[in-house]
């Protein structure tokens, strides 16, 4: 991408990123010109994410937290972050998202392979990556999760595929209110 703001490229992109997420034109140009400047290569690494976002989550488990985050937003799955991916991904945090759309973070956080659907694995994952967030000892996390993840993974998984479609979370969610609302309130910072 053209990093001349001038360019015809550098304002094609801006109108992707304003049509894409919940910011307007000036906070779009705003994250553009910070991100340029601070990741002149173009992208930013898992490491950097942390490194620059992990002090922005409350907690001892900050750097889970925007590790966690890194994989949602990484659209792609090539473990780097460009600016179109950071700022959809940041949107989606803002409180102007829709709790739909900060839905289909968490499923995109689940989903670890990019496959649009979601493995038990990957479910008990996310499920200790929650619980560990949520400051409960690694041992105690692991088999909590294991014990919500499988329990979550029967009722979501209604035709019974051994994966969990979009439509699939979206729904089982629906039925499981504490638990959706405690994921949008971990993707709003709370």
């Amino acid at each position: 991408m053209s990093k001349d703001t001038e360019s015809p490229e550098y304002e094609e992109l801006i109108k992707e990123i304003v049509a894409s997420t919940e910011f307007c034109t000036e906070e779009v140009k705003d994250l553009v010109e910070r991100f340029n400047k601070q990741f002149p290569k173009g992208y930013v690494s898992q490491k950097e994410f942390i490194e620059v976002f992990g002090s922005h989550f409350k907690g001892k488990n900050s750097d889970k937290m925007a590790k966690i985050l890194f994989v949602g937003f990484d659209r792609d799955a090539n473990n780097k972050l460009d600016v179109l991916e950071l700022c959809f991904g940041l949107s989606l945090l803002s409180p102007r998202a829709s709790i739909d759309d900060k839905i289909e973070l968490a499923f995109d956080i689940c989903d670890a392979d990019k496959n649009r659907s979601i493995s038990k694995k990957e479910l008990q994952k996310f499920m200790t990556a929650i619980y560990y967030l949520s400051s409960f000892k690694k041992g105690d996390a692991k088999k909590l999760a294991a014990d919500r993840a499988k329990s979550m993974f029967r009722n979501f998984d209604t035709d019974l595929n051994q994966k969990i479609s979009l439509t699939e979370f979206k729904d089982g969610l629906k039925r499981e209110p504490e638990f959706r609302n405690s994921i949008i309130k971990l993707l709003s910072g709370e």
